[in-house]
């Protein structure tokens, strides 16, 4: 995930979340500010045809406030320029988006995002409230929202664009496995040629000021299509399995790899018990790790084999192993996983003696990048 991922001021990745701001038991994570974006650059338009792209993306996201009557400032989804760093003085609630002395002039800035915000500034509507900027951190349209965005729950956003309508449209959610059917919560018409050059960074920001929460991002995936001046349509997928949706804050896992032949699949869309026997069967080059090598290397899973520790948990590597236990029929399936991630569930029991395990890599077909030209025709 780190070289896929950019990491400006205070954001990191821990235990297979983004962490968009400081989150440390023993300083202060007050006026912190952290980008976290996609290394590389995403074509957002034509400049030989001008056209422009229609793009996609989903992403779940966490923001938990300690105190729910003194709580800030929110993160944001938000599309700039490839070259733009984080701003100086873009804390609080500038949301790592812009710089104070220029927050508010459009004429000096270049940026689109969707902002979700918990904290109600003079040029806000409310606490909790999203909206979409251009240019200025005064949004250009917004929507108050009727529950609380800091409890710690687990937000789906969509944010999608249509460039035959010019339309950008953001559709939020806290229902349990939502689906997406296309509505929108906020929606704003903007021509994106108008406001971003041909190649932009995409990412996401967070901040907090005076008062504090934590941003997590959970998982990400972006999808874009743009039709050259040769009649191709190329594509770009971003599919980020960043973590497991809420599995407590900080809390990761070790290994437990389902392989999905179909990019842009996402693994919160997997139900029910899933054999990964088939995937390792199909790969090359096995290597063979004993039960006692892995016992020695743990210190028999001592609390200080611990993989980390973060605000609000570990992640102990014996739930790696049950993931990927010789025996297909003794493997958890992601909700049991989950469970036991979030404490909500005892760790497995497992046997002193296990089976010679064989883990294999994946195999190269499954590794292909292609386009579909508007012929049909699909390049490899």
């Amino acid at each position: 995930m780190e070289n896929s991922i950019i990491f400006q001021g205070d954001a990191f990745t821990s235990a297979g979340v983004l962490q968009l701001t400081k989150n440390q038991l023993d300083a202060s994570i007050t006026h912190s500010a952290g980008r976290a974006t996609y290394a590389k650059r995403v074509r957002l338009w034509d400049a030989k045809t001008g056209r422009l792209t229609d793009f996609s993306t989903h992403f779940t996201f966490v923001i938990k406030a300690d105190n729910m009557s003194e709580h800030g400032d929110g993160l944001s989804f938000f599309i700039s320029p490839f070259q733009s760093d984080i701003p100086n003085n873009s804390s609080g609630g500038f949301l790592g988006l812009f710089d104070s002395a220029t927050a508010f002039n459009m004429s000096l800035n270049q940026i689109v995002a969707v902002e979700f915000d918990t904290f109600k500034n003079d040029w806000d509507p409310s606490d909790d409230h999203v909206g979409i900027n251009v240019n200025s951190i005064a949004s250009a349209t917004n929507v108050s929202w009727n529950t609380s965005m800091r409890n710690g729950s687990t937000g789906n956003a969509w944010v999608s664009y249509n460039s035959t309508s010019k339309n950008l449209s953001v559709f939020l959610t806290y229902a349990d496995n939502p689906v997406f059917s296309g509505n929108s919560s906020l929606s704003y018409v903007v021509d994106l040629r108008n406001v971003l050059p041909e190649w932009v960074r995409v990412g996401f920001s967070a901040a907090t000021g005076n008062w504090v929460e934590l941003h997590l991002i959970s998982s990400w995936s972006f999808e874009s299509n743009l039709e050259t001046n040769d009649g191709n349509k190329l594509g770009l997928v971003i599919s980020l399995a960043v973590g497991f949706g809420v599995l407590g804050f900080g809390l990761g896992l070790f290994w437990c790899i389902c392989w999905r032949k179909r990019a842009g699949r996402k693994i919160e869309d997997m139900e029910g018990d899933i054999s990964m026997d088939d995937e390792f069967e199909k790969g090359t080059g096995p290597r063979r790790f004993t039960y006692h090598e892995l016992i020695r290397a743990t210190k028999n899973f001592a609390e200080g084999g611990k993989l980390g520790e973060g605000g609000f948990g570990g992640c102990l590597m014996i739930v790696g192993l049950w993931c990927c236990h010789p025996d297909p029929t003794i493997r958890p399936s992601i909700r049991q996983v989950i469970n036991v991630l979030n404490s909500e569930a005892p760790l497995p029991n497992l046997p002193s003696k296990f089976p010679v395990p064989m883990y294999f890599a994946p195999p190269m077909h499954m590794c292909r990048f292609s386009y579909t030209s508007s012929s049909g025709h699909r390049v490899q």
